[in-house]
């Protein structure tokens, strides 16, 4: 239901009612700014979670590969000097 609200009687009053909206404004959205400060938080949070766990599936493979090939480049190595 709407609320009838009585015009202020003196400039001075009305100051005062407009400080107090302006207060009320200002404390609202510093409350929505945090709230949607950690959501964004969360979200990045998660986000980056999610892109390292796709990058290590899709990285370690070839890494564990590259030094298994590695790995088996050095036996051959020193098996050709061994044989010299």
């Amino acid at each position: 239901m709407p609320t009838t609200h009585t015009l202020p009687t003196t400039v001075t009053a009305a100051r005062h009612i407009l400080a107090n909206a302006y207060d009320t404004m200002r404390a609202h959205a510093r409350r929505i700014e945090g709230a949607a400060r950690r959501t964004l938080d969360r979200v990045g949070t998660a986000a980056e979670s999610y892109v390292g766990d796709k990058i290590k599936r899709k990285v370690k493979p070839p890494i564990v590969a590259a030094l298994v090939a590695a790995g088996v480049a050095v036996v051959v190595a020193i098996l050709a000097l061994a044989r010299k």
